[in-house]
């Protein structure tokens, strides 16, 4: 069955987000990046996060608001597409283990709620 997650399910979901962040992302960062994507880290960050970031992003009067997600997160990106975001293809140079590589991403859109001046 499918539910939405509620507040006791935060240590489940952290660990998720820090296994797939690990699995998928850890590849194409530095290593001081990696080592601070500790599970404390993820179960600190994890509640509401993306709400949370809209609803500042609103407040700072944004329409729009994009994510880049690693080409191959079909887990990341299914998640995104169900809170509302849209994907397209972007290519970005990260930093590896000899130097730059060029990395393909979904460049992830979402119209933000718009609010009227009265």
């Amino acid at each position: 069955m499918i539910r939405r997650a509620v507040a006791t399910d935060i240590v489940q979901v952290a660990a998720l987000y820090h296994a797939v962040w690990h699995e998928t992302q850890a590849p194409f960062m530095p290593a001081e990046a990696c080592a601070h994507r500790s599970m404390k880290f993820f179960v600190n960050f994890a509640p509401s996060l993306m709400t949370a970031s809209e609803a500042e992003m609103v407040k700072e009067a944004a329409t729009e608001a994009e994510l880049h997600c690693v080409i191959g997160n079909y887990p990341a990106r299914r998640f995104y597409e169900r809170m509302g975001w849209l994907h397209g293809e972007i290519h970005e140079q990260v930093f590896g283990e000899h130097g730059p590589v060029e990395v393909a991403f979904w460049r992830m859109i979402k119209v933000l709620a718009i609010h009227r001046a009265y």
